[in-house]
C-alpha cells in the first residue's frame, strides 16, 4: 500500500465529516491508500461519527497529539505515512500531487500548502506570520520543518529515526522543536530532505479572529517556556529566554526620556527590520497585503504578548 492517511483527534465531531469525505473523495487509486482515524479519549461522538465510514478507526487513552499519531503509525500499512489535522479538507489531487514528491529517494518527508478554511484577515496572516507557521509559498522548495497538520512522512525513515516524542508538551501554538518540528530535526540528521510541495493543499480551520488568537498566544507561552528550559539552540528561545522583546521596549522609553532623536533612530531601526521581513514574506508568498499592511505590526504584537506570558509563567 502506498499512503496511509492518519487523522488523530480529540473532540472533533463537528469536523470530522468534512475532513474525512475529503480522503475519500481524492483523485487517486482507492486500494492504494488506507485512511485511519485515532481518537484520543474524546468526550462528544467523535468515534461514532468517523465509524460511519469505511475506515479504520482506534483509540487511543493516552493523551497527547504524539501518542495518537504513534498509535496510528503503529497500526498503518502504508510506504508513506501522511499525518492530517481533524479540522482539515483536502484537495482531490492531494495524493497524487504529494506522490511525485517522493519519486526522490532524497525525501524523507513533504509537506503542502495550508490555507484557511475560514478567511478573515487574522487567518490569512497566519500564511505569513513569524511565529506560527501554516506555510503558503508560492513554489516548492526544501524547508527545515513542516506542521504536522499536512506532513508526510516515509515509514522507512521512521522505523530509522523512531516516531514522535511523546509526552512533549507543546500547548497551542505552532514552535521551534514542538513535536512535529522535532521530528523533522531528526528526520534531517538522517540526512534526508523535507520538501515542502505547493500543490499539496489542504484548507484548515485556522484561527479566524483576533480573541482565539490571543487566547493561542498566552496558552502558547508554556510551550515557549518548555523550549527555554529545554534546549539553548533555538533563536526565538533565546529571544523570550532573555526577555529581549521587553528589555527592547524598555530600552526604548528611556531612550524617549533620555534622547528623543535616539528614540527615534531606534524606532527606524525596527521599522526597517520589519520591513525587510515584509519583502521576504511577500517574495515567498506573493501575498501583498498581508506582507506590507498586517504582519509588521502584528509580529510586534505577537512578540510583546508572548514575552510577556512567558515572564508571567516564569515567574508563576
Amino acid at each position: 500500500m502506498k499512503f496511509s492517511l492518519i487523522i488523530c483527534g480529540y473532540n472533533e465531531e463537528e469536523n470530522l465529516n468534512l475532513c474525512i469525505k475529503s480522503c475519500l473523495n481524492l483523485n487517486y487509486d482507492k486500494k492504494s491508500y488506507e485512511i485511519i482515524y485515532v481518537d484520543n479519549n474524546s468526550k462528544d461522538n467523535s468515534i461514532k461519527t468517523a465509524k460511519k465510514y469505511p475506515i479504520k478507526v482506534f483509540l487511543e487513552k493516552k493523551q497527547g497529539a504524539s501518542e495518537a499519531r504513534n498509535k496510528g503509525i503503529k497500526e498503518s500499512k502504508g510506504e508513506i505515512l501522511v499525518f492530517l489535522d481533524a479540522d482539515i479538507k483536502l484537495t482531490k489531487d492531494y495524493l497524487t500531487n504529494m506522490e511525485a514528491e517522493f519519486n526522490d529517494p532524497s525525501v524523507g518527508a513533504a509537506g503542502g500548502k495550508v490555507l484557511p478554511l475560514k478567511k478573515s484577515w487574522i487567518s490569512n496572516y497566519l500564511g505569513v506570520s513569524l511565529l506560527e507557521k501554516y506555510p503558503r509559498f508560492k513554489k516548492n522548495r526544501y524547508v527545515r520543518n513542516m506542521p504536522s497538520c499536512n506532513l508526510a512522512v516515509r515509514k522507512k525513515v521512521l522505523d530509522k529515526g523512531g516516531n514522535f516524542k511523546e509526552k512533549f508538551d507543546v500547548g497551542e501554538i505552532s514552535i521551534p522543536r514542538s513535536e512535529d518540528k522535532e521530528l523533522c530535526e531528526r528526520i534531517r540528521k538522517k540526512s534526508y530532505k523535507i520538501l515542502y510541495n505547493s500543490k499539496a493543499i489542504i484548507f484548515h480551520k485556522n484561527r479566524s479572529n483576533f480573541k482565539d488568537l490571543f487566547r493561542v498566544w498566552i496558552k502558547g507561552a508554556r510551550s515557549r517556556l518548555f523550549v527555554i528550559k529545554n534546549t539553548n539552540k533555538d533563536f526565538f528561545s533565546q529571544v523570550f529566554r532573555y526577555n529581549l522583546p521587553i528589555l527592547l521596549t524598555i530600552f526604548a522609553l528611556v531612550l524617549l526620556v533620555i534622547k528623543w532623536e535616539l528614540f527615534l533612530g531606534l524606532i527606524l531601526l525596527i521599522l526597517i527590520i520589519s520591513f525587510s521581513l515584509s519583502i521576504k514574506s511577500f517574495l515567498e508568498t506573493g501575498l501583498f497585503f498581508q506582507s506590507f499592511f498586517i504582519k509588521p505590526w502584528m509580529d510586534i504584537l505577537s512578540l510583546l504578548i508572548i514575552n510577556l506570558s512567558v515572564l508571567y509563567y516564569r515567574l508563576k
